[in-house]
């Protein structure tokens, strides 16, 4: 699933029909951050990987959610030491677009 030599885990994965979302964390860019990708014809073939996180911190162990075509993500943050929070976003279009993150916990 994804194409580089950095350490990537933690992926988690829904699907509604034939729809499938695949959300993991690695370390290509220096720091964790949170991808995304999705397939539309049952996990044949697969969109590119999306970074979904963009923060100095460490974004990872990401879980997926479905609602219809709103697709939700949620992960562990570690923007502001040592504190550890948890943050969402969510795409009301299948995966296609992002709102913006909110943080959950305080």
């Amino acid at each position: 699933m994804t194409n580089n030599t950095h350490v990537s885990r933690y992926p988690c994965i829904a699907a509604y029909g034939s729809v499938v979302h695949l959300v993991w964390h690695d370390d290509r860019d220096g720091n964790f951050h949170t991808y995304y990708k999705r397939s539309t014809d049952g996990g044949t073939t697969w969109s590119a990987d999306s970074r979904r996180t963009n923060d100095p911190g460490n974004s990872m162990f990401p879980s997926v959610a479905l609602s219809g075509s709103t697709v939700h993500i949620a992960w562990t943050d570690t923007r502001d030491p040592p504190k550890v929070e948890i943050y969402c976003k969510s795409s009301t279009d299948g995966g296609l677009s992002w709102g913006t993150e909110i943080q959950l916990t305080s």
